[in-house]
């Protein structure tokens, strides 16, 4: 019988896609969230005071951006087979190079203007990518790097239960943090992103499947994710 998208991830198959292969639909979700995050950090936060009503409604209706980036790693990383450690190190080192290098501006500039580290210890600052709010993701993102390769050793019934159980607390994370968590470690709690992450993932695992379908199918398919995407952004927007 035919696999399901979830049994594909038991299956043999090749460790990465090649550098040369590029996938439109991945392309399109970063070019996208990089535009709407410079959008998001030029309007005031929705915490600030004197926020407008534009701004707060653009804070809701944007907030795909950094699952979107999530959604596109873990999309992009799937695999069904073993992550060899060195491509681990890899993709960390990618990631930590660049941040180190601008922690050490920010830390400069902070004692520059008499400011002391934000998280009360500049190790901390640079630990916990707190030099700056925004800096949180590269947090999430090496965490998530390190996730991968339990990810991919995960069987078809794990990973849909790891999954629905990332789901459940992403949900219950988004609606309860205030009573739970402040700020600051709500946006680096990694229960808050790891099911976008799985969640392309997935796609990634039963992408061949999809694009094989008839096009009627992949339309209707489509034209459901329109659907639930276009309620979302009303009742976000609304």
């Amino acid at each position: 019988p035919e696999s399901s998208p979830v049994q594909v991830a038991s299956q043999p198959a090749r460790h990465a896609r090649s550098d040369a292969h590029r996938f439109a639909e991945v392309d399109s979700i970063k070019a996208l969230g990089i535009l709407v995050v410079v959008l998001i950090h030029a309007a005031r936060s929705p915490f600030e005071l004197g926020a407008s009503q534009v701004e707060l409604w653009f804070a809701n209706v944007s907030r795909f951006a950094v699952p979107g980036f999530f959604a596109a790693s873990g999309f992009l990383y799937a695999t069904r087979g073993s992550v060899p450690f060195e491509t681990t190190r890899r993709r960390w080192v990618r990631i930590a190079a660049p941040y180190l290098v601008f922690t050490a501006l920010a830390q400069g500039l902070r004692l520059w203007r008499g400011e002391g580290p934000r998280t009360g210890s500049a190790l901390a600052d640079v630990l916990l990518a707190g030099s700056f709010g925004p800096w949180y993701y590269v947090f999430v993102a090496m965490l998530l790097v390190g996730v991968a390769p339990l990810l991919a050793r995960l069987g078809p019934r794990a990973f849909a239960a790891t999954l629905g159980l990332g789901l459940a607390a992403q949900g219950w994370f988004e609606v309860a943090y205030h009573a739970n968590l402040n700020l600051f470690w709500h946006v680096r709690n990694p229960l808050l992103w790891l099911a976008y992450f799985q969640v392309g993932w997935l796609a990634r695992l039963a992408h061949a499947r999809l694009v094989a379908l008839p096009g009627a199918q992949r339309a209707g398919i489509a034209a459901a994710r329109a659907t639930v995407a276009a309620a979302l952004f009303a009742a976000l927007a609304f």
